[in-house]
């Protein structure tokens, strides 16, 4: 550098530059690439200096490039482009200044559909003059026709110091970097990848930039001097589309650089390297083959055999697009394929008849209607006279008049199962042989039937393509024919030319002139340009706007950017709109049934449906319209409101943009060493185990956010909190010790208490040796303040984290939800700031219990295990054998903080580990205690129970097993009863002592079963008041409220439950009746027990299960199910649904109901708040002077468009309480008796009841839980 310096007459900066380290001319090129204006003032503050300085560069620079442009080498660190001052002036079009630095960087649309900078159109115009003295079309020519799409990229080489002939690095990479912007889903690598100076190569040889940018950025550059050594050679204008126009003049690339280029397609498969070298080749091969090099196709396959492999479909059309630009073969085939039907079908109709039926058919695939499209046209073009043979070395010539079947075959050929595709092939080879023919390229479609194609292929020799559609494989094998110029087969050409001339509308100097299809062709271009004109291109519809469009995509996405459009703010129709589409897509999501991907499949086909209809219905009103009104009606039209939403990518940017959508977090929890397969060899590897979080500040925050929410719960904590309490009633948690103790923490503040819940769940078949590996555990949190109308919905669960339960079965606690448990430490002691009446309001959360059943609290709580371990029970420290028989609770041996801590220094009395959720604030796992009625009651204690019961009834031959079924079958149980229908039980759950049914019906079983079976049992039975002892023990546990009495009766009824069945059935007690033992603890702690069940939680389950059984793979299948999750929870913070009364109504019912004036009407049924009513149904009234209950019989459901429910009912007489069945009897009102009105409130705790009728014809309602 320092000689640089000298030949430059700047050696006072070498002191500077050797400062920095700027020591050669290559790192100081790096720095001037990627420094900016201020980062060289700052190197060289001296203005004179600096403009000396950047002067010389420049020169040095222009020196550099000059050279690369005789050998057209890898992008360096700084991109010079060397265009003259002024263009020579022609009677063709003129390349412009403007133009010269306009570089094509895109060719799809995707691409540039969303991209910052501005987008221009050349708008040169196409000469169908050919100079005389040129032969052969200038290649700038073919280079116009398919450069639809430019990016401006003056300002950013008027930003760099050496002025605007000057595209650096910097500048590639900030391209590189918007484009990332506008596309997350796309890799920036593939754009840009930065050059590496010989000092900082690994290779020790400098590298150039690589990457589409740049590739791009470079071809552009060639095609700018071919464009100006046209102008200057012979004044060139653009021709119609054919061969031709087509032909390359290589003058800038080096034989060796090709050469080098084709020998790394022979053996590289990288795929953007793979483009770049089929790019730079593509001189080579048009030379070759417009030099007739190659005898055939097979040839040609051999000489290339990167094109032997299915991105050889790729490859083609690149060169097609080279060659001729770009087609709408799909469209362009429906509108062909029409007139083509029209023009034959006067004398042709009949002989297409059954294809044409076959086409009116419902339910047809896309494919099939194109099958059957085809068959049509090759009909329709079948040869109608001799094909000459060429003389061959195989035969002597002579003639072949295919018919239309032979045609077909010649085009595409049906098998039903691929293990046929060889055979065909070979018996169509045979064929083609014995004539001295070769097997032109054809098409294969598998499948049972027509409609019922499963796969497509293009067969060309021995290579095959899978093709994604038939329409497509038409397309492919007609591109590689006229871009290898490869010869249709005698017996399909009249359609393949046909397919060329109409539809891609490309003529050759090779092609043969069949003029029954070359009139065909004239006769519908004809008719489509008069009556259905073809519309190339679309212009902005702005005067002052030059830009041209080949599809209303890109005008379109033009409009939305176009300086010269003012665009009005969108009205209320499109909001209306937006919000419908949101609502209909958060549907989609809320659906457990329906996976992403066809969530994708929907909104793409809903989209293309309204294209459609927009097409149509534009062109509609563009009929009864005067043409000044159609340019806006166009753009109306063409607006694409939902690009937004159009993929999965963009409905998640979008969704979390409207903070509807908590995304899963991947939290990192340890790793395992694991087994990997590298190259057919298995390694031992470390495997990282993941678990997925949702984040409850922002689950919090949105759903207190909800309209209603807040205010109910906040509503029914003051209620709680503030009620006056007789005798010490506990209603709620609010009446319990520990919300007490919490309460004088956040004295003045808000402060909320929720609940979490752990358990482990399956997501496949529990019989596969899969089954383990593919188990979660589900961490869910729940509001415990709700009011009781809410807090038993399953919508009211939100997911906290997923787990694989192997790695928590390896990794414990602490590992596992160390994410969580920092997260509920900041919402205890920080809190959250939510949106409350136009306030930002402060609220605090604390964990009050941590909730699952036995086997899953006692492992989140740091106990043991194992109920078969010597300390199992987490509240107390009694022993196994003292449990079997210790029937209530020995307040000795009660867990508290001192014993437990060092119980955990012991490690002793169960105690695994130490509680890691201890360490949140007012937490305690000794004091905030929780049980499970499910678990506890209906899935343990009532099988024993229950079991023995029917054992004793079946074994005093008070009934049979065969009557209890059948009675259990017949049962008429309604959805109002409790819980769910018993489906059967089977000798095998007597015998054992431990009938297995679902917490659910076992629910049923224990409600109904004196109604049920009462009747066969004497009264006084000693067994049969054991049932009734257990029904009474869960009906109270059950309550709503408790008081002290209540406390002590429940007491009294564990102990005597305990003892009784000690003695009734001489067996021991198990784990649960000991932790029922425990529940007035807990109830006096926590509140009603009820609150505490995790049947909602176990709910929340079945809709992963349910969702898994959907998705087939089980690739990381935690992070499915909570995004899943998060994606039906985003659908609720979406449509604002928060806390209301839901009403549902059934059909109006005809009815004499005639109240002039009124909007009242009657209804079948009606449902609030989950609360079903019917006709027929009781409803609790009152007390009545003996203190019994009062029913009314629903006679009719009256409501109004303000959907208030009223009630005209009959009040039943109650005859009293049957202790021996646990119901009450009643006396159905007279049809004549007295008809009252009453408003059903929506707050209200009266539930709908169902009159049951007993073996003995009594009417009769169950007394448990009836109001």
């Amino acid at each position: 550098m320092e000689k640089f310096l000298e030949d430059w007459q700047l050696l006072s900066l070498w002191p500077i530059f050797s400062e920095h380290e700027l020591n050669d001319f290559e790192t100081f090129d790096d720095y001037m690439t990627l420094s900016s204006q201020e980062e060289i003032k700052e190197l060289i503050p001296k203005a004179g200096l600096k403009v000396k300085l950047l002067k010389k560069y420049q020169e040095q620079k222009q020196l550099q490039v000059l050279n690369v442009s005789q050998t057209q080498t890898t992008v360096a660190s700084d991109i010079v482009l060397d265009i003259p001052a002024s263009f020579p002036s022609t009677s063709g079009p003129v390349l412009t200044e403007e133009e010269a630095i306009l570089l094509k960087l895109i060719s799809t649309e995707n691409d540039l559909a969303g991209s910052q900078h501005k987008v221009v159109l050349d708008t040169s115009e196409v000469d169908n003059s050919t100079p005389e003295s040129v032969n052969e079309d200038p290649p700038l020519k073919k280079r116009k026709l398919s450069s639809i799409d430019y990016v401006d990229l003056q300002e950013l080489l008027n930003d760099h110091p050496l002025g605007p002939s000057v595209l650096t690095e910097k500048n590639l990479e900030k391209l590189a970097q918007d484009f990332k912007k506008c596309f997350p889903n796309e890799c920036i690598e593939s754009y840009y990848i930065a050059s590496e100076s010989k000092k900082n190569s690994k290779t020790g040889k400098p590298i150039g930039a690589k990457g589409k940018l740049v590739n791009s950025y470079k071809n552009n550059c060639t095609w700018i001097r071919e464009g100006l050594q046209w102008e200057e050679i012979g004044k060139a204008k653009a021709q119609k589309i054919s061969v031709n126009a087509a032909i390359h003049t290589v003058t800038d690339v080096d034989d060796t650089e090709l050469i080098d280029s084709k020998a790394w397609l022979v053996t590289n498969r990288d795929k953007e390297n793979l483009l770049m070298h089929w790019e730079l080749c593509y001189e080579q091969r048009r030379k070759e083959i417009n030099s007739n090099k190659f005898k055939g196709i097979t040839e040609i396959f051999e000489d290339w055999p990167v094109l032997k492999e299915n991105i050889g479909c790729e490859l083609i059309e690149i060169d097609f697009e080279k060659l001729f630009g770009t087609i709408n073969f799909a469209a362009q085939w429906e509108n062909y394929f029409k007139k083509t039907v029209k023009f034959f079908q006067k004398k042709s109709k009949n002989l297409i008849i059954e294809e044409l039926e076959l086409l009116d058919q419902p339910n047809l695939s896309e494919d099939s209607i194109h099958i059957l499209q085809a068959k049509i046209l090759i009909f329709l073009l079948a040869p109608k006279s001799n094909k000459a043979i060429i003389k061959s070395a195989k035969n002597n010539g002579g003639f072949w008049r295919p018919d239309a079947k032979e045609a077909q075959a010649d085009v595409f050929v049906h098998v039903k199962i691929a293990g046929d595709i060889e055979k065909v092939v070979r018996k169509k080879s045979r064929k083609y042989g014995k004539l001295g023919l070769h097997m032109q390229p054809f098409i294969i479609i598998v499948g049972q039937d027509l409609q019922s194609i499963t796969k497509f292929y293009v067969r060309v020799d021995s290579v095959q393509y899978e093709v994604e559609s038939f329409l497509k494989c038409l397309e492919i094998i007609q591109k590689l024919s006229l871009i290898f110029k490869v010869s249709y087969s005698l017996a399909s050409e009249n359609f393949w030319y046909f397919v060329q001339g109409g539809i891609c509308e490309i003529t050759t100097k090779e092609d043969t002139k069949i003029p029954s299809v070359l009139d065909l062709i004239n006769n519908l271009v004809e008719h489509l340009s008069t009556s259905h004109p073809l519309e190339r291109s679309y212009n902005c519809f702005n005067k002052d706007c030059f830009r041209k469009f080949l599809n209303i995509v890109d005008l379109k996405s033009h409009i939305f950017k176009c300086p010269y459009l003012q665009h009005e703010k969108k009205n209320n129709n499109n909001d209306m709109i937006q919000t419908n589409m949101l609502t209909f897509l958060g549907k989609l999501y809320n659906n457990s049934s329906i996976t992403n991907s066809v969530v994708q499949e929907i909104i793409s086909n809903t989209l293309a449906l309204t294209e459609e209809m927009k097409k149509f219905y534009l062109q509609k009103i563009m009929a009864i319209t005067p043409p000044e009104t159609h340019q806006p009606l166009i753009s109306l039209f063409s607006q694409n409101n939902f690009d937004y939403l159009s993929t999965e990518c963009k409905r998640m940017t979008y969704f979390k943009s409207l903070n509807v959508y908590i995304p899963p977090e991947k939290v990192i929890i340890s790793e395992i060493s694991d087994d990997k397969k590298v190259n057919g060899s298995t390694m031992r590897t470390t495997k990282t185990c993941y678990a997925q979080f949702a984040s409850m500040t922002e689950g919090l925050k949105y759903f207190f956010e909800l309209p209603n929410v807040l205010q109910e719960v906040l509503k029914y904590m003051n209620e709680e909190v503030t009620k006056t309490h007789y005798n010490n009633c506990y209603t709620s948690l609010f009446q319990g010790t520990i919300w007490q103790q919490v309460a004088k923490q956040y004295v003045g503040k808000i402060v909320i208490p929720y609940y979490i819940y752990y358990d482990e769940f399956g997501v496949g078949d529990p019989f596969t040796p899969a089954a383990t590996l593919h188990k979660m555990g589900g961490l869910y949190y729940s509001i415990a303040s709700l009011p009781p109308k809410y807090a038993s919905t399953v919508d009211n669960v939100l997911l906290a984290q997923l787990t694989y339960y192997s790695d928590y079965k390896e990794f414990k606690n602490a590992k596992c939800f160390c994410r969580l448990i920092s997260e509920l430490k900041h919402l205890a002691t920080k809190g959250i700031e939510i949106k409350f009446n136009n306030k930002v309001v402060p609220i605090y959360f604390v964990l009050f219990g941590v909730l699952g059943d036995n086997l899953a609290a006692n492992s989140l709580l740091g106990f043991s295990q194992s109920f078969s371990s010597n300390y199992f029970c987490r509240f107390c420290r009694a022993s196994k054998e003292d449990t079997k028989i210790l029937c209530v609770e020995n307040e000795q041996l009660i867990r508290n903080k001192n014993n437990y801590d060092e119980d955990v220094k012991s490690q002793s009395y169960g105690i695994k580990e130490e509680c890691v959720f201890n360490s949140i604030p007012h937490f305690n796992n000794t004091l905030n205690l929780t049980c499970d009625i499910l678990h506890d009651f209906y899935l343990s204690i009532c099988r024993y129970d229950m079991a023995k019961i029917i054992k004793y009834l079946i074994d005093e031959e008070f009934i049979t097993l065969e009557d209890l079924n059948d009675r259990l079958r017949y049962f008429d149980y309604t959805e109002v009863d409790h819980g769910n229908k018993i489906s059967f039980i089977s000798e095998k759950h007597i015998s054992q002592g431990y009938i297995i049914i679902t917490g659910a019906e076992m629910s049923s079983l224990v409600t109904y079963f004196g109604i049920i079976f009462g009747d066969c049992v004497p009264e006084k039975d000693p067994v049969w008041e054991f049932y009734l002892l257990l029904f009474d023990l869960i009906n109270l546990v059950t309550a709503d409220s408790f008081d002290e009495h209540d406390l002590s009766s429940l007491q009294a009824l564990i102990q005597t439950h305990n003892e009784l069945y000690i003695k009734l059935f001489q067996g021991n007690l198990t784990a649960k009746f000991h932790i029922l033992t425990h529940y007035p603890r807990i109830i006096k702690a926590m509140g009603p027990v009820k609150n505490l069940s995790c049947s909602k939680f176990e709910c929340f389950h079945q809709k992963f299960r349910k969702y898994a059984h959907v998705v087939n793979s089980r690739v990381n299948i935690g992070y499915t199910l909570a995004n899943k999750a998060q994606l039906e929870l985003s659908y609720r913070f979406l449509s604002k649904e928060g806390f209301k009364n839901y009403i549902e109504v059934g059909q109006t019912v005809d009815s004499n109901l005639d109240i002039p004036g009124s909007s009242l009407y009657e209804i079948s049924w009606t449902k609030v708040n989950g609360k079903i009513f019917r006709p027929g149904y009781a409803i609790y009234i009152r007390q009545n002077i003996n203190d019994d209950p009062v029913f009314g019989i629903i006679c009719r459901i009256i409501t109004n468009k303000d959907q208030c429910i009223y009630f005209i009912y009959q009040e039943s007489s109650t005859i009293g309480l049957c202790n021996h069945i646990k119901g009450f009897l009643l006396t159905l009102p007279k049809a004549n008796e007295k008809f009252q009105l009453m408003y059903y409130d929506t707050n209200s705790y009266r539930k709908p009841l169902k009159i049951h009728v007993t073996a003995n014809g009594s009417n009769v309602i169950t007394c448990r839980d009836f109001k």
